[in-house]
């Protein structure tokens, strides 16, 4: 009788867990936030995953109850006690990933149920061998989780690490047009206008949007950076790689974009910390990262029709940028 409540009462709350994450989880292929993400080349198919988990759910209850059967609670209570960490852990990670739609939340969590999971193998492994050895599946699909989980955070960054990302990439452009050959320029070039045209168009559709509502600072603030957003990328757009004086004029230029630039990290951005909170951030990250993939889609055209270095006098001294 001891032996049949045993195996009850683990059954029941590994099948509650996988109850719980199947209701989070839910149907992923169906939700807009999670097909919008952009995945590593090596995530499986969605069906796999159902079979994958119902093997290890039953290898993880069958683990718990030959614990418990073999040591009980006096020589199994360090297992048992990592047993239920990792089923709370376990849950917690279908809710934060797919529920909270916070795949940075869910990166965490994953790191300590493979901790817990590994501290039950390593604490069980004395009472029950084969206890251990039926979470080793378990540990290694979680390891490969992991990765998906940490390689979709990568490329689905927050908003913030989005547009430094950006940030760092002109200043990089910007010195090697300073060091390239004249045969290379030219693609620098292209690759520095179409960076910051779509930098400008995910700023200003919904980045700054979002900050303006913060307050009267933050509007003001905005305000000064869009004007900036319109000079910087005529004087982008007026540079030419056949110019002799190129180097010097993105010079220049670079000078403007980084003081553009520290306002906007030291100022702009603690107002949006502060007014969006990380989950939002999250998610405007991953609708800016859409957009910018398909604004750099069109910004080769968009440099195409823009003013020829013939067609005005380029203004790379600052006397005509708006002033904040």
């Amino acid at each position: 009788m001891r032996n049949m409540l045993g195996l009850a009462a683990i059954t029941g709350v590994t099948a509650g867990t996988a109850l719980l994450g199947h209701l989070a989880t839910g149907k992923p292929d169906q939700s807009d936030w999670y097909r919008a993400l952009e995945k590593p080349p090596f995530q499986p198919p969605s069906w796999i995953f159902a079979p994958v988990w119902s093997a290890l759910y039953g290898m993880i209850g069958y683990s718990g109850y030959r614990a418990w059967q073999k040591g009980g609670a006096k020589k199994s209570g360090a297992s048992l006690a990592f047993y239920a960490a990792q089923l709370g852990l376990n849950g917690a990670w279908s809710w934060l990933f797919f529920k909270k739609q916070s795949p940075r939340a869910a990166l965490a969590n994953i790191g300590l149920l493979g901790a817990a999971i590994a501290g039950y193998i390593w604490r069980t492994r004395k009472v029950d061998r084969t206890a251990a050895l039926l979470f080793i599946p378990y540990l290694g699909w979680v390891a490969f989780a992991s990765l998906l989980n940490a390689e979709i955070v990568r490329r689905n960054p927050g908003a913030i690490m989005l547009l430094r990302r950006n940030h760092r990439r002109m200043a990089e452009l910007f010195d090697e047009l300073e060091d390239a050959t004249d045969r290379s320029r030219a693609e620098i070039l292209e690759d520095l206008q179409m960076l910051i045209a779509s930098h400008s168009e995910i700023e200003e559709e919904l980045f700054y949007p979002r900050v303006r509502a913060a307050g009267e600072r933050a509007a003001v603030l905005v305000a000064h950076a869009i004007d900036d957003h319109a000079w910087i990328e005529e004087q982008i757009n007026l540079l030419s790689a056949s110019d002799p004086k190129l180097v010097e004029r993105a010079a220049d230029l670079k000078r403007i974009v980084l003081e553009h630039i520290a306002i906007e990290e030291k100022q702009i951005f603690p107002i949006a910390k502060k007014a969006l909170g990380r989950g939002e951030l999250d998610r405007l990250g991953l609708e800016m990262s859409k957009i910018a993939r398909a604004a750099t889609a069109d910004a080769v055209d968009d440099a195409k029709s823009a003013l020829k270095p013939s067609e005005t006098k380029l203004r790379t001294n600052g006397s005509s940028r708006p002033a904040w």
